[in-house]
């Protein structure tokens, strides 16, 4: 595709609703292929037994409170044991990232960057993607949950952390070349009740972050949790 034809992140939402509404030609087979291989792999990952990993991640870092990371990461072994029902859900959530991903490219997008391992201080994180040169992290939320995104309410309303995660990402991706806008990152969200998208766009907040992570390490590996933050 020329340079002057590329896509924009901002048409994303429109020509994923134009290509179902009306269609395409022909879908690139190539694409349709790696979509099945991805989709295979996923059912794979959730349907084999593996190791339970614990630990500071990008995806846990922004927890707003330090004493239940704390349990998260030295007490895990305590926590309830997850239903079938939840665990169907986080599988219901992976198969319409891949399909939003999918659809993307579809659409004339370009999608880069796929579940690429990225580091801070010595923490991991795998991204998303990466959307017309723009750090995206996919979402699937129900109903009232897509609205923050979709009203753009994170800033007020994030208690799972879900705009440090996505900071983090474009954080540590300023030196990936494949990331072309080094100044925002955007969450990719579709509401898994009513099927409506929207991508809700952050700038990038240019803190220390490499200093925040030390925090968080430091942290989690003391004897003791952190004092309760709320009564």
């Amino acid at each position: 595709m020329d340079d002057c034809n590329l896509k924009k992140i901002e048409t994303l939402i429109d020509d994923i609703g134009n290509l179902l509404l009306n269609k395409t030609d022909e879908v690139d087979p190539v694409a349709v292929q790696h979509f099945q291989e991805r989709i295979g792999q996923l059912m794979i990952s959730r349907l084999t037994k593996s190791e339970n990993k614990t630990g500071l991640r990008m995806s846990n870092i922004g927890s707003p409170c330090d004493r239940k990371l704390w349990y998260e990461v030295n007490q895990k072994e305590d926590a309830e044991p997850l239903r079938a029902d939840t665990l169907l859900k986080f599988l219901y959530g992976d198969l319409i990232e891949e399909m939003l991903l999918f659809l993307a490219e579809a659409s004339g997008h370009s999608v880069e960057g796929r579940q690429e391992t990225l580091e801070i201080a010595g923490v991991e994180g795998h991204r998303d993607a990466v959307i017309d040169g723009v750090t995206v992290d996919v979402k699937s939320a129900n109903t009232y949950g897509f609205m923050k995104f979709r009203d753009h309410k994170l800033d007020g309303d994030d208690p799972f952390g879900y705009r440090d995660q996505l900071q983090s990402y474009v954080h540590a991706g300023q030196t990936d070349p494949v990331v072309t806008d080094k100044t925002r990152g955007a969450f990719l969200v579709m509401d898994k009740q009513l099927g409506h998208l929207c991508l809700d766009v952050h700038e990038y907040r240019k803190l220390p972050w490499e200093q925040v992570y030390e925090y968080k390490k430091g942290m989690v590996v003391k004897e003791e949790p952190p004092v309760r933050a709320y009564h």
